[in-house]
């Protein structure tokens, strides 16, 4: 029989209630998630394709005043347990911290969480491979239409996301999510022997916001 699959909430209450019922008087997790992709091309080649998924917990308790903070990516209940205990043994003997501590539960509902504020810091429309390549192909040949350029180090586009989970042994948990979207090139320009690199790129949340090719290149080449 295979073991459950923990889900991130199930991860972080796991290493929360772990460390307190071994002696923490307090704990906070935070969890990351990434992912994303980035391409390079040069004089109309692909170079090098790249992608990338990250996963990352971090777990910080409290033994009154003192303190230890360890991190894993481990994900099984057995380890993420024994990261918890670890975390733990650590902080009793750590020096004592007498202005660390975490809200209490009365601050927090004092200061409860607006949930009606919104950041608009993610995009949810991942761009294929091939959208990704246009981006740096256009980008370059837009800078190397400029008259002057005879050379190019690369052009780039790349795409990522990421979301970070807090939880605390207080009873607050939260979340964020954010997306980037990027694109730049780097040409070079010859005259009298001189030769002279310069670069321009734009970097957005949203793909739809992304500077113009034409425009990167023009500013790239000038």
């Amino acid at each position: 029989m295979y073991p459950k699959k923990l889900n991130d909430k199930d991860i972080m209450n796991i290493l929360i209630d772990t460390a307190l019922s071994n002696g923490a008087s307090a704990a906070d997790c935070i969890l990351s998630r990434s992912r994303g992709v980035s391409l390079t091309r040069r004089l109309g080649k692909d170079e090098n394709i790249e992608r990338y998924e990250d996963f990352d917990t971090g777990l910080r308790v409290f033994v009154e005043n003192k303190i230890a903070t360890v991190s894993t990516n481990e994900s099984s209940e057995t380890s993420i347990k024994d990261v918890a205990k670890r975390a733990v043994e650590m902080a009793k003997i750590a020096p004592q911290d007498d202005f660390s501590l975490i809200a209490d539960k009365e601050l927090l509902q004092n200061f409860p969480l607006n949930d009606e504020i919104l950041i608009d810091s993610y995009d949810d429309i991942e761009p294929c491979i091939d959208t990704i390549r246009d981006r740096a192909s256009e980008v370059e040949e837009a800078a190397l239409s400029v008259k002057g350029i005879t050379n190019s180090d690369g052009a780039d586009a790349s795409w990522g996301e990421g979301e970070t989970l807090l939880m605390t042994s207080n009873g607050f948990f939260g979340r964020s999510k954010k997306s980037n979207h990027s694109v730049s090139v780097v040409v070079i320009a010859e005259k009298d022997g001189k030769m002279e690199r310069d670069y321009d790129y734009s970097s957005k949340v949203f793909g739809e916001d992304l500077t113009e090719s034409n425009k990167i290149g023009f500013e790239a080449a000038n």
